[in-house]
């Protein structure tokens, strides 16, 4: 599933993107600053070596140079003070960034996945299930400001609907509406009796949909 920048449960990404661009100009702002404290800290140490030397004899060059050495320290305090702020501010950026990129691809993976289910007629009552079993196999490309929702080189979409043709994914889609009682792994008997759910269908419910699902199918192998 792309994303798409007009979408407002997605627009969190756009501010994220304003954010973004604050934070490489904090670096820059805390690059400079580290710069200007070297070239104050060298400066410094030049003037004390002139102090040492005796500034030439001159009580008053020794005065300007002892002058200058303590107006810088009080340029490289100030500016310390300046990049720790810095450093701080990217830190917290920077955290916002990462979780914020987190549930953007959670969103993506959830909706494309929910989707993705759906067109393949998953069961409604197999879809939590299903998402948790195949959530962790998807990744998400990212081209510009698009993202896309994939497994290994193939979309989502084409991913799930081969997944739910397969040994694994077929357990969970609905059986049609003339073969019985829709349950997905199962037919109802032609006696009337309970529908039959396979046993791999089941334990991939959640625990709390177990006792329900039980009381309401034939489990079998």
């Amino acid at each position: 599933m792309a994303y798409d920048p007009k979408d407002p449960a997605d627009k969190k990404i756009v501010d994220k993107l304003i954010a973004d661009a604050v934070e490489a100009r904090e670096a820059e702002l805390a690059t400079e600053h580290e710069t200007a404290i070297k070239g104050l800290k060298d400066k410094n140490k030049e003037l004390l070596a002139k102090v040492k030397a005796g500034g030439d004899g001159d009580p008053k060059a020794i005065e300007a140079l002892e002058n200058e050495i303590d107006a810088n320290k009080t340029k490289i305090a100030t500016l310390e003070k300046d990049a720790r702020k810095l450093s701080k501010t990217i830190e917290t950026l920077t955290g916002e960034r990462d979780g914020e990129r987190g549930a953007v691809a959670k969103l993506i993976v959830d909706g494309g996945l929910t989707e993705a289910l759906t067109v393949a007629k998953v069961a409604p009552q197999f879809l939590p299930a299903a998402k948790a079993l195949l959530q962790g196999r998807v990744t998400i490309k990212q081209d510009g400001e698009a993202r896309t929702a994939m497994v290994g080189d193939k979309s989502l979409g084409d991913f799930v609907k081969e997944w739910s043709q397969g040994d694994e994914g077929k357990h969970y889609v609905a059986a049609p509406a003339n073969g019985g009682g829709g349950a997905p792994g199962g037919n109802t008997p032609q006696g009337g009796g309970k529908p039959t759910m396979t046993r791999a269908a089941f334990n991939a419910l959640p625990v709390h949909e177990q006792g329900a699902a039980a009381a309401k199918h034939t489990l079998i192998d």
